[in-house]
């Protein structure tokens, strides 16, 4: 939490901060995806080298961590970190941005959710736009020569 109060343009990736921030400015941004479309990064995140597990057993998985971790943070924040967006000054869906279990695919909605994100971020930020220093570019090899 020191880290929050005290830097200024900095991007924290956390659960539980949205929740404990209270009356502290600054924008909140939740980022969705459906069950089906996280099983399938996680697959993509076992590339190249594996273990390869299942799409179904990505899906538990993931469902074991989200339950474990709703279970931790509940008497943290007094929310269900799962269903609750009511903190958040921005929702964005990526679900239907991966269409497939595969890196071409995953790179893909990258490329195109990276726009989707920082043209609805830049909506929120006074003056409107995000300065070119905080703005970066996502920069992956060429789709060409990525394997399926």
């Amino acid at each position: 939490m020191s880290a929050f109060r005290t830097r200024t343009n900095t991007v924290f990736d956390s659960w539980s901060l949205p929740w404990l921030t209270g009356s502290v400015s600054c924008l909140r941004v939740w980022i969705e995806s459906s069950p089906d479309s996280r099983a399938m990064k996680a697959r993509v995140s076992q590339e190249p080298y594996g273990p390869f597990l299942s799409l179904d057993d990505c899906r538990r998985l993931i469902n074991d961590k989200d339950t474990s971790t709703a279970r931790r943070f509940q008497p943290l924040i007094e929310a269900n970190i799962l269903t609750d967006r009511s903190v958040f000054d921005l929702v964005i869906d990526n679900s239907d941005l991966i269409e497939a279990p595969t890196i071409k695919s995953a790179r893909h909605g990258i490329s195109t959710f990276h726009r989707q994100l920082v043209a609805s971020v830049s909506k929120r930020l006074p003056g409107g736009t995000l300065h070119a220093a905080q703005r970066q570019n996502v920069t992956l090899p060429s789709l060409d020569s990525a394997p399926n």
